[in-house]
């Protein structure tokens, strides 16, 4: 809250504390601004092998790698595996750059999995996509889990009609 130019309520005075606090927290934002190196013109930081940091995309040896982070210690499951090949494939679609293999980083545990992008990964991304589309043409919703303990970890399970 801003009092005004004294920076003190009206018909009040700052107590002898809160002047002393205020005083050394401005003297410490002083002191943390005179330690801060010189600004100088911004110039683009160049790598030292190359000329330009961007990927050359037109480059026949050109690669991409999907890296996707989980905050989740449990084991890469079919699901998360199906959305590193989604990422792989807009990827291919929109770069056109072949990609053959992917991570999943668990933020928790430090550790990274690699997920082959196969044929297999590729018709099983298909398919998802295919099923996601006719359920959206058709406005069907997909039937509710044959366990509810799957449902404990599900991101839409507050919106879900099937949990109470």
């Amino acid at each position: 809250m801003s009092y005004g130019r004294g920076g003190q309520p009206p018909g009040g005075r700052r107590s002898r504390r809160t002047a002393v606090i205020a005083h050394l927290r401005l003297k410490k934002r002083r002191t943390v601004l005179q330690r801060l190196p010189p600004v100088r013109a911004a110039r683009r930081q160049r790598h030292p092998r190359s000329s330009d940091c961007r990927p050359n995309r037109s480059d026949p040896a050109a690669k991409a790698v999907v890296v996707d982070y989980k905050d989740s210690e449990q084991a890469a499951g079919p699901h998360f595996k199906l959305q590193v090949g989604a990422y792989a494939l807009l990827i291919e679609e929109v770069w056109s750059i072949q990609i053959e293999a992917g991570w999943i980083y668990h933020l928790p545990l430090r550790k990274a999995e690699k997920v082959a992008i196969s044929p297999q990964l590729r018709r099983n991304v298909i398919e998802a996509i295919n099923a996601i589309q006719q359920a959206i043409r058709t406005e069907a919703l997909p039937p509710p889990p044959s366990s509810r303990a799957l449902c404990v970890n599900c991101e839409f399970r507050r919106f879900c009609n099937d949990v109470v």
